[in-house]
């Protein structure tokens, strides 16, 4: 059973990821700790787990194994090599850094001391995009000729941590990350031409939206959309010789979502009911089992070294 601890007490851990670690096999949520005292003493006693009261006091502790770091994306480079620095396996809450210098860093850190990082990307784990995957290798709509992903929202709160640029805001870590990384998860990463923007907004210090599309050398084309400021839109839309397939809710979902899928062919609708399903459980208790039975995870790897090349790409 590893020991785990949550590093940063947000908004997303107390709604996400906190409840998702208590359920998770193979995990035991151990202890918090978060610059704000107060708050995760409080959260601390009413789940009757160990709160740290400084950073060295968390990593020092021989029998944590453990660290899930749920702070600003800005932070993340810091506190993850902090982290591997005293022999703690990491998963850390895309985005994991920055840059692709920095993310590349970390994985030969990880890797030369034998521990584990694991970026959550958590809806890889839902069983919603697993079905769409199986339907893509079945041939269900024919030859594949784009893929189209969206993911963003109305603006928020002008406080809220998105907007600060220092500590790592923005479209592109919060929603572009998800847009980027399906493409890539399910086309492969084989493109060899590539066009991206960025939209900024002079109210706002961060970017506020942006596009990427990426082309495979026989036309296959993958079109990544993201922003703040617009309709709420979650979904991945898929166009093949034979059909198209619409992924709703594909990125952020609760638990309590009945998720589906939608194929349409000559103008008929088949709605292919995929049901509940907590993809935060199901990814931690992957990344747990990852470590118990020392397997390195490749794709995940992969993925978010990708993800990461193509953001420095666009950043530029």
């Amino acid at each position: 059973m590893l020991k785990i601890a949550v590093w940063g007490v947000g908004e997303h851990a107390i709604r996400n990821a906190i409840p998702a670690l208590k359920k998770a096999s193979g995990i035991e949520l151990y202890g918090l700790y978060s610059r704000d005292e107060e708050k995760t003493k409080e959260i601390a006693t009413k789940l009757n787990i160990l709160c740290w009261n400084s950073i060295d006091e968390m990593l020092n502790d021989s029998l944590l194994d453990v660290v899930y770091i749920s702070t600003p994306v800005g932070l993340h480079y810091e506190y993850v090599a902090r982290a591997l620095s005293a022999n703690k396996h990491v998963f850390c809450e895309k985005s994991l850094t920055t840059t692709g210098r920095e993310t590349k860093y970390l994985y030969e850190l990880a890797e030369g001391k034998g521990l584990r990082i694991f970026e959550c990307y958590m809806y890889l784990f839902h069983e919603q995009f697993r079905v769409l995957e199986r339907l893509i290798s079945d041939g269900e709509i024919g030859n594949i000729n784009s893929i189209s992903t969206y993911f963003g929202y109305p603006h928020l709160d002008k406080n809220n941590i998105r907007y600060d640029n220092h500590l790592g805001g923005g479209s592109l870590y919060d929603a572009g990350v998800y847009t980027i990384s399906s493409l890539i998860a399910l086309l492969g990463y084989g493109y060899n031409k590539y066009l991206s923007y960025q939209q900024f907004d002079d109210a706002y210090s961060v970017d506020v939206g942006g596009g990427l599309t990426v082309v495979y050398p026989n036309g296959l084309t993958g079109i990544a959309n993201w922003g703040m400021g617009r309709e709420y839109r979650n979904e991945i839309d898929i166009w093949g010789s034979k059909g198209i397939i619409n992924v709703s809710r594909a990125f952020s979902k609760p638990d309590s979502h009945n998720a589906c899928i939608n194929i349409i062919k000559s103008g008929t609708k088949e709605v292919i009911r995929v049901g509940k399903c907590n993809h935060f459980v199901e990814m931690f208790e992957s990344f747990s089992k990852n470590i118990s039975d020392e397997i390195i995870e490749p794709r995940i790897v992969k993925l978010s070294l990708e993800t990461a090349k193509l953001i420095d790409l666009i950043k530029k």
